[in-house]
């Protein structure tokens, strides 16, 4: 994997020969207000959009921002909807198992599957697992 991006809030990687881009969020994203979030996971996805993987991974393992239910929403409506057009198969999301980020992330695949029937998506516990999974295509 090589690595394409990198900030305060967030690093992202691509392997080029199997087009799976990651997202590996950092815990600095603790700092931000809701809106700056929002801005900071429409620049992440920037990346997704010029560099067409076939899978992502969302990593949260060291960090997931608070979950809301109008940030679970927005990003059903707003980023979601992009993954169908740009063609990618699967997404992986890891994220630690504390019951609230699990629950709301559990809510959030669920109703992006009932919302889009494509990518298929599914949650993990560590990135080898989501790799595994990716790989299985």
């Amino acid at each position: 994997m090589e690595l394409v991006a990198v900030n305060k809030y967030y690093e992202i990687l691509f392997d080029t020969k199997d087009k799976v881009l990651v997202i590996r969020w950092k815990d600095a994203i603790y700092e931000l207000s809701v809106s700056e979030y929002k801005a900071e996971m429409i620049l992440a996805h920037s990346f997704v959009e010029e560099l067409k993987p076939r899978f992502l991974v969302h990593d949260g393992t060291d960090a997931v921002y608070p979950p809301t239910s109008s940030l679970y929403k927005w990003t059903v409506e707003n980023i979601s909807p992009k993954y169908i057009n740009l063609g990618i198969k699967k997404i992986a999301y890891i994220f630690p198992t504390e019951a609230n980020t699990s629950i709301f992330m559990e809510n959030l695949v669920a109703h992006a599957k009932d919302a889009y029937s494509e990518p298929e998506r599914k949650m993990f516990k560590s990135f080898e697992e989501a790799i595994r999974w990716i790989s299985k295509t």
